[in-house]
């Protein structure tokens, strides 16, 4: 390649390294689509491995009620009585507690598990400051059932609260130093709409836990259930709600 008159050097296959605008945006959208399929798959995988881990937080649980069972010949539906040294009222003999290690009352959502009877003869719940208002039906054996109450966390003070049920005041004045505590209702609960109120006053964290009836027979049959993600009975997907039966020992989601 010699250099002749009139001619100019040139380099083979040489070119711009520049790009254009659009070049740009097209690069710019492919890194944005990746990215927002590894956050997608990232934030599954975080989900699955919550369900694994409420599947088997359920399972400890289902198991150590059956202990309960076995010891005391009944059983509680504050599941936090479970990881106590103390039994809790109601139950005055047998007790060998604590039957579990660890206090995961509470899913890996932030929502306490719930254990309840079927066909609508159990009402439990927890609240939070500052309290709440539920509408819930009631087909239990005999209709003026105990109710109990506890603090959901005793790291937080509940300085005065008040339970009324259908109109009627359950309980008044309640303190944490008083929890936990059953009290009596003495009128008859109705098969549907019974209206519970829970209000009380506290530190900020504070909560209160209600649970009818406030023990349980042994023979009674029971699910332990996480509403899961949406935190809703009902939930769909990776939201589905995680239901054990203790008659099938097993998952039903």
């Amino acid at each position: 390649m010699g250099k002749t008159p009139g001619s100019r050097w040139t380099i083979p296959f040489a070119s711009s390294f520049g790009f254009t605008a659009l070049e740009l945006l097209v690069a710019a959208l492919i890194i944005i689509l990746l990215a927002t399929a590894c956050v997608t798959v990232i934030a599954r995988v975080e989900e699955c491995a919550k369900i694994t881990q409420a599947k088997v937080e359920i399972a400890q649980l289902a198991m150590a009620v059956e202990m309960v069972k076995q010891s005391t010949a009944s059983y509680t539906l504050i599941l936090k009585d479970l990881f106590s040294r103390n039994s809790p009222p109601g139950i005055t003999k047998g007790w060998e507690g604590p039957y579990l290690k660890g206090g995961f009352y509470r899913d890996p959502w932030g929502t306490s598990y719930q254990i309840c009877l079927p066909d609508k003869r159990s009402f439990v719940k927890e609240y939070y400051l500052p309290g709440g208002s539920d509408l819930f039906d009631w087909k239990g054996k005999g209709t003026r059932p105990q109710i109990r109450l506890d603090s959901g966390d005793e790291t937080k003070i509940i300085t005065s609260g008040t339970i009324i049920l259908n109109g009627k005041t359950v309980a008044a004045g309640i303190t944490s130093e008083e929890l936990p505590k059953i009290y009596q209702i003495d009128y008859d609960l109705l098969e549907s709409s019974n209206e519970i109120d829970v209000s009380f006053t506290g530190e900020p964290g504070a909560s209160l836990i209600v649970a009818i009836p406030a023990v349980v027979p042994q023979g009674e049959r029971y699910w332990l259930v996480s509403w899961a993600a949406d935190r809703v009975e009902g939930g769909q997907g990776l939201g589905k709600d995680i239901v054990w039966h203790y008659e099938y020992a097993d998952f039903q989601n």
